[in-house]
């Protein structure tokens, strides 16, 4: 069995996202965030779980007015806290008038959140679809093992026909960015492998706080930082040339 069908995959392009088993609840969803979820043809996209609980409760309190007497009677298994109240709390949004919802949770019990909701709604699950970003810290081993070494070949590639750097100079790079991607990590960062990246701006914004972080450590400051920014800058322009990018529309 292939990777993308063992853990129900979806590849755009360069992106990774993955299928969500509804209803089940895992337990694996620390550094994951949404893509988007689909319920019945109702598309729901969100960068971020607090951002889906908002949509998705808003959606579903206009799907089924009747449920808006009642939300606040609303308790989720995992918790003791209101998830729905009526006065404006740190950590909440208001979804419709007078009536807050709690964003404030893990990952997990925010994706737990969403299933919930879902149940308690009466939603048919099969006519749902999640799809979730998992970073690479929170990706099964061997997709992450698979994917770097794809990185690696795909770069050998490009630093040979667009850098037209011979093989000697190739493996000099690797071995530098192996060495760079050792320290980076070990970063407390959802983001722990330079060559997991499937968006080429994040990995922009990555790299900008690591190169410090990296040369502050070592004795020789400058030329610490001097040869981080070389070897991550053909990592750079290799996301930025070959499809590693992706903008919201």
């Amino acid at each position: 069995m292939d990777l993308i069908t063992k853990y129900n995959m979806i590849i755009d392009g360069k992106r990774r996202r993955y299928v969500y088993p509804l209803p089940e609840k895992l337990f694996d969803l620390e550094h994951t965030c949404p893509d988007y979820l689909d319920i019945g043809g109702e598309h729901i996209e969100a960068s971020s779980w607090g951002e889906l609980i908002v949509k998705l409760t808003t959606y579903l309190l206009d799907l089924r007015e009747e449920y808006q007497k009642r939300i606040l009677l609303f308790v989720a298994p995992w918790t003791k806290a209101n998830i729905f109240v009526t006065e404006k709390r740190i950590n909440h949004v208001e979804i419709k008038p007078g009536l807050f919802v709690n964003i404030n949770h893990t990952a997990l019990h925010s994706c737990w959140l969403v299933i919930d909701l879902l149940e308690y709604f009466s939603i048919d699950f099969s006519v749902c679809k999640l799809v979730i970003h998992r970073l690479p810290k929170a990706e099964p081993t061997e997709v992450r093992d698979y994917y770097r070494e794809e990185t690696k070949k795909e770069l050998r590639v490009y630093l040979r026909r667009s850098k037209l750097f011979s093989d000697e100079k190739i493996e000099k790079v690797i071995r530098n960015i192996d060495y760079l991607n050792q320290v980076f990590a070990k970063r407390k960062s959802g983001y722990d492998d330079l060559y997991l990246f499937d968006d080429a701006t994040m990995f922009g914004t990555m790299k900008s706080k690591f190169i410090p972080e990296f040369a502050s450590s070592r004795p020789d400051k400058e030329k610490s930082e001097k040869l981080a920014k070389i070897y991550l800058g053909y990592l750079t322009d290799f996301y930025r040339d070959c499809g590693y990018y992706y903008k919201e529309n």
